[in-house]
């Protein structure tokens, strides 16, 4: 009987107190509704930074490669293109960093011919390398042979040769008439003007 009494009076205070607090629970659940809400509109535009070519030339790079979207998101391939040309954490040195270093260091009346040059290059490159791990031909490793490559090169008298060269391999990759393993750094030592020592 104790058991019952104590179970009613527990119940009615219950009752009492849902109905007094009822007004705070709904302004509780409107307020979670509006946080949820607010983080889904927070996910919508991507800022994209006017340093960088226009988004539609990446996003239609991302349109004609259906296998790539069936692994990646259109906004996880337009970050890692961001990430391309400004660099990250780990990778801080980005296309655009690499272009302007090596645009200092070229001869002025080569310098608007390269400008273009690197532009387009950047585009080829980063448009594939910012595609899923698996499927893309351009990876980490060839970004940093190809990068140390243009700095070495560019301000010698194998600037544009060096560039060319680069720009090529990029073609052939894309094309499929060479593949990644066939790239390596000595690769670019006779255009650079340097003795390989990988036959000792």
């Amino acid at each position: 009987m104790l058991v019952i009494t104590l179970y009613a009076a527990v119940k009615q205070r219950f009752v009492s107190f849902s109905l007094r607090n009822k007004k705070k629970l709904q302004t509780v659940a409107i307020v979670s509704q509006v946080f949820v809400l607010a983080a889904c509109l927070g996910t919508g535009e991507l800022t994209w930074p006017a340093s960088i070519p226009e988004k539609s030339y990446f996003e239609s790079v991302y349109e004609l490669d259906v296998d790539n979207q069936l692994l990646q998101g259109r906004r996880d391939y337009l970050e890692w293109i961001k990430s391309f040309y400004l660099g990250t954490t780990l990778y801080p040195t980005g296309w655009l960093e690499i272009e302007a270093r090596a645009l200092n260091l070229s001869e002025e009346k080569q310098r608007e011919a390269l400008t273009l040059l690197f532009a387009e290059l950047g585009k080829k490159i980063g448009g594939e390398w910012a595609k899923e791990n698996e499927l893309r031909v351009i990876d980490n490793r060839l970004l940093a042979i190809w990068g140390s490559t243009i700095q070495l090169g560019v301000g010698t008298e194998f600037s544009r040769a060096v560039i060319d060269f680069v720009e090529a391999d990029v073609r052939g990759l894309l094309a499929g008439e060479i593949t990644k393993d066939e790239i390596s750094e000595s690769r670019y030592d006779r255009v650079l003007g340097i003795e390989s020592f990988e036959s000792f």
